[in-house]
C-alpha cells in the first residue's frame, strides 16, 4: 500500500478523519490505521474513496496495492532511504541500514541517492525545519545557487547554498544569527547536491 500517497491526498484535499471514516464505513481509529497501512483496505470502498480523493477507482486500487496495473496518468516514484545523519563514510551502507523511506516522483529523482531530515532554521527560506531532502551523491559540481551537503575537516556536516566571488556557503534563513561560511581550498568535502525537498508525513 502506498501510504505516503494516501496521506498526501488526505492532506492536500483537507479530508478529515471523520469524513474518511464515514466513507470507509469504520471508526475513526480504524480509518487512521488503514491510511497508515496497518489495517487492510476494503476494495468494496474504492468507489467512495475515489470520489472523496478526486481520483479514479483504478488509482485507489493501485495505490492500495490491490491492482498491479498502474492507471493512466499516475506518476512513477522512486524510494530513498532516510538516514539518521549525513553519512561520513559509505552512504550505501547507511542506506542499507535504514528502514524509513521517502517517495519521490521519478521525473524529479536522481538515479541513486539518500534522504535526510532537516534540523534547524539555517535554510528555512528554502527548506523548513522537519522537511526531508534527497541528496544526489554523484552530483558534486559546484554551481552558484545550488544547494549542497558538505563536510568540513572535523567531520561536521552542513546544508547550505553555494555562492561564488568569493566561494562560500550561504544560509537562506529568516534567522539573522546564521552567517556565511567561506570555503578555503580543501577545507570542505562535497557530499552531494540537494535535488528534492518535501514534507514526509508520519
Amino acid at each position: 500500500m502506498d501510504v505516503e500517497w494516501f496521506k498526501e491526498r488526505k492532506k492536500t484535499l483537507k479530508v478529515t478523519d471523520l469524513a474518511l471514516a464515514e466513507v470507509l464505513g469504520v471508526e475513526r481509529s480504524v480509518a487512521n490505521k488503514i491510511v497508515n497501512g496497518r489495517v487492510g483496505f476494503d476494495a468494496r470502498r474504492a468507489d467512495a474513496v475515489a470520489a472523496l480523493f478526486k481520483v479514479s477507482r483504478d488509482e485507489v486500487l493501485f495505490r492500495a496495492g490491490l491492482s498491479a496495473a498502474k492507471p493512466e496518468g499516475a506518476r512513477s516514484v522512486r524510494e530513498f532511504a532516510i538516514v539518521g545523519a549525513v553519512p561520513a563514510g559509505n552512504w550505501r551502507e547507511a542506506v542499507n541500514r535504514s528502514t524509513n523511506m521517502v517517495r519521490v516522483a521519478e521525473d524529479e529523482a536522481p538515479r541513486e541517492g539518500y534522504a535526510l531530515t532537516v534540523e534547524g532554521d539555517s535554510m528555512d527560506l528554502h527548506v523548513p525545519d522537519g522537511f526531508t531532502i534527497v541528496i544526489d551523491p554523484n552530483d558534486l559540481d559546484l554551481f552558484p545557487g545550488r544547494l549542497f551537503v558538505v563536510m568540513n575537516e572535523d567531520g561536521e556536516t552542513t546544508f547550505k547554498q553555494y555562492r561564488e566571488g568569493p566561494a562560500r556557503l550561504v544560509p537562506a534563513s529568516s534567522n539573522p544569527a546564521h552567517k556565511e561560511i567561506p570555503i578555503a581550498q580543501g577545507q570542505f568535502r562535497i557530499l552531494g547536491r540537494v535535488v528534492w525537498s518535501g514534507k514526509r508525513h508520519l
